[in-house]
């Protein structure tokens, strides 16, 4: 090992470190500001950037040692922080697709489709969320959504539809049938396991 390895994982720690540990100190029902954001993502930064120069100045320490079994066991030190990198690389990816969509991207909208057995629809999970983000049912109509997760960069591992007591794992790229019977009008949120990717289901009358 050389220090050229050492500075890869700084790299990638720093990229670790833009995680929303402050998301999960909330309520399920807060919503984070973009301000606030951005001022969880310096923090993280800063703290993850500290967090680094300890991890180079242990590993600098042994290094000049000329001690090997001294440098392998700091190295071994950076195994717990890769892990949580792998863990928290897909928190950062959600929270960038969050930001780009408050930042004034077009709402993704879509209808169910009506049939002799109810209505059905279909929602994709890709790097930018939910798609359609937005999806108009008609009320005491049977419904079938079906959510295919097409990505692993983001935390929607699962869906949340709190107002029809729904929690269904999303495994990737094989569909998921969601079924449940809308009986009253209204706007219902629907999102990932962690609320951090967001939809809405409209409920109504058919024009």
């Amino acid at each position: 090992m050389n220090f050229r390895f050492t500075l890869i994982v700084a790299a990638a720690l720093l990229i670790a470190g833009i995680s929303l540990r402050a998301q999960e100190r909330g309520t399920p029902n807060q919503r984070m500001s973009m301000q606030n954001m951005m001022s969880n993502c310096k923090e993280h930064c800063q703290n993850t950037s500290t967090s680094i120069d300890q991890l180079l100045a242990r590993i600098e320490e042994a290094k000049n040692s000329n001690d090997p079994a001294r440098l392998k066991s700091a190295l071994e030190e950076v195994e717990k922080p890769l892990m949580e990198m792998k863990n928290h690389m897909n928190m950062c990816m959600s929270m960038m697709s969050m930001m780009e969509n408050m930042m004034g991207s077009a709402q993704r909208a879509g209808t169910a489709t009506a049939s002799e057995q109810g209505q059905t629809a279909r929602v994709t999970v890709t790097t930018k969320g939910f798609e359609p983000s937005s999806l108009t049912l008609m009320p005491n109509v049977p419904a079938k959504v079906t959510f295919v997760r097409q990505s692993d960069q983001t935390c929607a591992t699962s869906v949340v539809i709190p107002e029809y007591k729904i929690n269904q794992e999303l495994p990737l790229n094989k569909p998921v049938v969601v079924e449940f019977t809308p009986t009253k009008t209204g706007e219902f949120a629907f999102a990932c396991g962690m609320n951090m990717l967001k939809g809405t289901l409209i409920v109504q009358e058919s024009n």
